[in-house]
């Protein structure tokens, strides 16, 4: 019951929300070509049972199964808070349910689009304020594709700063997909790389601190592991008859 009520309030879109380890392949074959992830899915299952960081970061190629590996992880995670709240006397499970109902337990952020209602409720909108309280008090965050716009802002480096190190000073699980490892991304980053450079200067120091700060924050919640992906594209992979 209570794990049916995390996966439905977490978001999670329509096509992701079967997603399980049983159902990704593991090994896939592209031009006779093994990957072989095992390793990956391992530490992936052991991250979800333990305590042993905060963040996992999975980053590679475009289309290589991460969200699908993402929600995997954040399910096992999910089945185990809702475990104990079965076992729960009525008393408990009740308040336990009325306190969940401000925000969901688990939550799914698409960066790309939910990243410009943020933008929005500078202006006071209420969606875009509701994502924000949901992305920081939220037990278990998908982040998906992160930075995955075509040039970010120094907003967007102020937003993501607030928000990975508002879970990682209290330890909440973070789950992040990306295009780009967080130390090669942010440490390359230059001012002209910013969507908003030619009218929000940004010193090269300014710019510096704020992305080795967020950075060294990932890097250190994931315990100092970056899980790389360098599986090609599956919706590329084409059967011709």
């Amino acid at each position: 019951m209570f794990y049916n009520k995390i996966i439905k309030g977490a978001g999670i879109p329509n096509k992701f929300i079967d997603k399980t380890f049983k159902n990704y392949d593991s090994k896939p074959v592209y031009n006779d070509k093994v990957f072989d992830l095992t390793k990956k899915i391992k530490y992936l299952k052991e991250f979800a049972n333990s305590n042993k960081s905060d963040f996992v970061f999975l980053a590679g190629n475009v289309g290589n199964g991460k969200t699908h590996l993402a929600i995997a992880t954040a399910k096992i995670l999910a089945y185990q808070k809702a475990k104990e709240l079965n076992e729960l006397k009525p008393w408990d499970t009740n308040l336990t349910r009325n306190s969940r109902d401000s925000f969901p337990y688990m939550f799914f952020m698409d960066w790309r689009s939910d990243i410009k209602k943020i933008r929005n409720s500078y202006n006071s909108n209420e969606s875009g304020l509701d994502i924000i309280r949901k992305m920081e008090l939220t037990e278990i965050l998908i982040i998906d594709d992160m930075f995955a716009r075509s040039k970010i802002s120094s907003s967007d480096l102020d937003d993501a700063f607030d928000l990975i190190n508002y879970r990682y000073q209290r330890g909440k699980k973070t789950i992040i997909t990306s295009n780009e490892t967080p130390d090669d991304f942010l440490m390359q980053l230059q001012p002209k790389d910013l969507r908003d450079y030619q009218y929000r200067p940004l010193e090269p120091k300014k710019l510096d601190l704020v992305t080795e700060r967020l950075a060294s924050r990932i890097l250190e919640a994931c315990g100092g592991v970056i899980l790389e992906f360098d599986v090609p594209n599956y919706r590329f992979k084409k059967v011709c008859i």
